[in-house]
């Protein structure tokens, strides 16, 4: 089983746009345990974070969402 507590740091990639500023939910992907696993994940960034954009798990928000912000092309 894998739980999404282990979500926590990792990185992964936007399958569905997150509008900015808590506005809204997208969905991304992370691997966790070798499993990849898709959440529905909000953003306290003030941009949207776009489709295939990098992201870092911040928090977990519930069973089921993931609070990430974008990373940038240096991170």
């Amino acid at each position: 089983t894998v739980l999404i507590k282990h979500a926590m740091g990792l990185e992964g990639n936007v399958y569905a746009q997150i509008p900015p500023a808590s506005q809204g939910r997208g969905q991304v992907t992370v691997i966790i345990e070798t499993r990849q696993r898709t959440y529905n994940a909000v953003t306290s960034d003030e941009s949207a974070i776009p489709t295939g954009a990098r992201i870092k798990v911040v928090a977990i928000k519930d069973a089921n969402t993931l609070d990430v912000t974008a990373l940038s092309n240096n991170d």
